[in-house]
């Protein structure tokens, strides 16, 4: 019984935190196919605990609790701890910013930052690391485009176009490559890490003395040195 308990409570943690807006009751129990009286007690037992917290009556959201486990999660977590040396190493040799992000469950998630000076969504949109992320995660060209207008519903029709244009990018190279004027580079190389689909951007100001297609083996080495650090570590 508490084995059900905990899954019922894993499937509401994992769709409040996928979700762009706060979840009723009634929406909870309908993409969980979890009755109402019985999500109604574990909800109230949920935020009664601070794993969720309610908007409202009836609404739901992440709690504090989770955003003190995340803060502490990102700190000392294998995936980020084993790999921040890399990133920020090259950060340092390049000059560039680094954000390592991960998508599970229908999440997207910040796993590592470095000499991060902008918020991630402007930095995600900017770099298109979500379409990165979504294709990791083996999303479709239709979904991927759903998904990355349902977050930036500002989209303009040029940006649409890209999405598209990028998707074909990404299958046939595997690298996404944004440059901005002064030499803005966003170079973005998409990998799956068992289940989880990744996304690894380095973004900034590029080097005049290296190319920008350097730059891009150098991003897609580093991507590949993080994949093989992590795969070390699940034989442990």
């Amino acid at each position: 019984m508490k084995t059900k308990i905990f899954a019922k409570a894993g499937l509401v943690l994992d769709a409040l935190c996928a979700a762009d807006a706060p979840l009723s009751l009634k929406e909870l129990s309908q993409r969980l196919d979890i009755p109402l009286p019985t999500l109604s007690r574990l909800c109230n037992d949920l935020a009664e605990m601070e794993w969720i917290a309610k908007t409202d009556y009836h609404h739901f959201v992440p709690g504090t609790a989770l955003l003190r486990f995340g803060t502490h999660a990102e700190r000392l977590s294998p995936l980020a701890s084993a790999v921040a040396g890399i990133i920020r190493n090259y950060a340092v040799k390049s000059g560039l910013n680094g954000l390592l992000l991960g998508c599970e469950k229908g999440a997207f998630f910040r796993i590592f930052a470095c000499s991060q000076k902008s918020s991630d969504l402007n930095i995600i949109r900017r770099s298109g690391a979500l379409l990165a992320l979504l294709y990791a995660a083996k999303l479709s060209a239709e979904d991927i485009k759903g998904e990355i207008i349902r977050k930036f519903p500002d989209l303009s029709d040029v940006e649409k176009n890209t999405i598209e244009r990028e998707f074909e990018t990404l299958r046939n190279n595997n690298i996404l490559l944004r440059v901005g004027t002064m030499r803005q580079w966003y170079i973005t190389v998409p990998f799956t890490y068992k289940d989880m689909g990744c996304a690894l951007t380095f973004y900034g100001q590029g080097d005049e003395k290296k190319s920008v297609e350097r730059a891009c083996e150098e991003v897609s080495n580093t991507a590949g040195r993080i994949l093989n650090i992590w795969s070390r570590l699940n034989e442990k």
